[in-house]
């Protein structure tokens, strides 16, 4: 596992700003801000006084989830239900659908697919936030998915693909990081390239 611990000085009184770490702030704190506050709140703050919304994620947003908020932290925002991507699920079509996906090709497809264009979709309305940059080719998929499109309430790429484990240290939650990167067998099977790549993109998250 791939750890970072912030310096000191960011949480030092202004040191941390560009963090955007406030005065007395951890960085677990505003990453919790940002998924209540920034994602869901802004999300279910559009949607009628009496309605709920479902939240939806893949295996890698379940972990940074699952390590910024608990499920009363959740139902205090209106989510009734959390559920993964990647699994069979029920059609909801009068709620809207908050997705916090990485934006992997698997990913995005499953977010296509819930909104056929010859079929009922899934869901009302898609809020849609990614973990981190969308990559061209899957943008370009998305913006050919008129159905989509039309239900689109938001897109935005959040930038949180890391894992927080206290007020000053994250992860990038890559277990296997040592192996893949320092084995004989790395380099020549390709697993050195791609977890540095993973290991990159989520320290710029």
């Amino acid at each position: 596992v791939v750890l970072c611990r912030l310096l000191a000085r960011a949480m030092a009184p202004g040191g941390g700003s560009e963090w955007g770490l406030g005065r007395g702030q951890g960085l677990k704190q505003v990453v919790r801000e940002r998924v209540l506050g920034e994602m869901i709140g802004a999300s279910v703050g559009a949607l009628g006084e009496d309605e709920w919304a479902l939240l939806l994620v893949d295996d890698t947003t379940t972990k940074v989830l699952s390590a910024t908020c608990t499920v009363s932290d959740l139902v205090e925002k209106r989510v009734s239900l959390v559920e993964n991507i990647s699994k069979k699920r029920q059609s909801l079509p009068n709620m809207t659908a908050i997705y916090f996906i990485s934006p992997e090709e698997e990913s995005v497809k499953r977010l296509i697919n819930d909104f056929p264009a010859k079929e009922q979709p899934m869901y009302k309305k898609a809020c849609v936030f990614f973990s981190s940059q969308l990559p061209k080719a899957e943008l370009e998929r998305v913006k050919r998915a008129s159905t989509l499109i039309e239900r689109l309430a938001a897109l935005k790429e959040i930038n949180l693909e890391f894992l927080v484990l206290d007020s000053r240290t994250f992860s990038t939650g890559t277990p296997q990081a040592l192996h893949n990167i320092f084995s004989e067998s790395a380099k020549p099977s390709g697993t050195y390239d791609s977890e540095i790549s993973c290991i990159v993109k989520r320290l710029a998250s």
